[in-house]
Parts: C-alpha cells; sequence; structure tokens
C-alpha cells in the first residue's frame, strides 16, 4: 500500500491552513475573554469608591475575591498562551522580510506580560485583604493604574499583532485603549 506523500510545497498549504483554523480560534476566543475581562475592569474600577460609600459589605468582599481569582488565573493563562502558542504561530506567518518587525512587537509584549505581573503582585495583597474582610485602603489610582496598563497592553496586542495578520475589519483588533 503507498503512503500519501506531501512535497514541501503541500506541506507548507496545509499548515498554513492549520495555522490559520488555530489563530481564528483563538482570536474568537480572545474577543470574547476580552468582553468579560472589561467587565471585571468596571467592577475593579468601581471598588474603591464602593468601599468608601459602603464599607466592607458581602458584595464588596465577594468582588475582590472574584476579581483575585480571575486575575491569578487570567494573567498566567494570557501570558502562556501567547508566548508558547500565539506567538510562535505568528512568527511562523510572516514572510522573510517582515520577521524582525515581529520579532519587535513580540519582544515588547513580552515585556508588557512582565509588567503586567508586576503590577498584579503589588495591587493584589489589598485586593486580597478586602476579600478576607480587612480593612485595608484600595485607592482609585493604583486599580486604574493597573486596568490602563493591561487595557493598554491587549490594545497593542490587537493593533499591533491581530490587525497585522487578520487585518483590521476583525472584531477583536477595535479594542480601544482607555
Amino acid at each position: 500500500m503507498d503512503r500519501l506523500h506531501l512535497n514541501d510545497f503541500d506541506r507548507t498549504a496545509w499548515n498554513l491552513v492549520a495555522m490559520t483554523l488555530s489563530l481564528d480560534n483563538l482570536r474568537t476566543a480572545a474577543t470574547r475573554r476580552d468582553r468579560r475581562t472589561e467587565a471585571l475592569f468596571t467592577a475593579l474600577l468601581r471598588l474603591p469608591g464602593y468601599l468608601s460609600e459602603w464599607g466592607m459589605s458581602k458584595p464588596a468582599r465577594e468582588t475582590a475575591r472574584r476579581l483575585c481569582d480571575f486575575f491569578d488565573s487570567e494573567i498566567d493563562r494570557h501570558r502562556n498562551e501567547q508566548e508558547a502558542r500565539l506567538f510562535p504561530a505568528f512568527l511562523a506567518s510572516v514572510q522573510d522580510g517582515g520577521i524582525a518587525v515581529m520579532r519587535d512587537r513580540i519582544a515588547t509584549l513580552t515585556a508588557e506580560h512582565r509588567a503586567l505581573e508586576h503590577a498584579w503582585k503589588k495591587l493584589r495583597p489589598r485586593l486580597a485583604a478586602v476579600g478576607f474582610g480587612r480593612l485595608v485602603r484600595l485607592s482609585m489610582d493604583e486599580t486604574a493604574r493597573f486596568a490602563t496598563l493591561y487595557r493598554n497592553h491587549v490594545a497593542g496586542e490587537h493593533g499591533q499583532l491581530f490587525a497585522a495578520t487578520f487585518g483590521a475589519e476583525h472584531p477583536s483588533t477595535d479594542t480601544p485603549s482607555k
């Protein structure tokens, strides 16, 4: 029985089709995740004002715990998914002339991942204290700094990577920087 032999062109074409399908799935999932993340940012930004007005209520504690749970896993998931799967796929998809530009973009986004991790490590203890009902000052400025850093990072990813690969018509490239 003869085995199917793919020439280099067929193998390359098949890899590009598989990569496109994989990237399309990642892009769709990222758009859904971005909507959920934005709702959680709204809660994060409202929490300091809520605490000032209403104190350490059960909804405030639950919200703080939910935010900790989400960002504890989301920041790791975001970084791991992109650095292990998405960035290599983007590198594989560019033509030889664009590889240096794509490497620079990926290096910038990787550095932003580390900055996000650092910002979360600074904010998390205060948010966790709220979750445990401990009196702590959670400032609007520190929550806004984290939210702005994260939002700008996601907008940059969409503008630099998704738009470059998929075109600006995709909804994931419409995320505004806040």
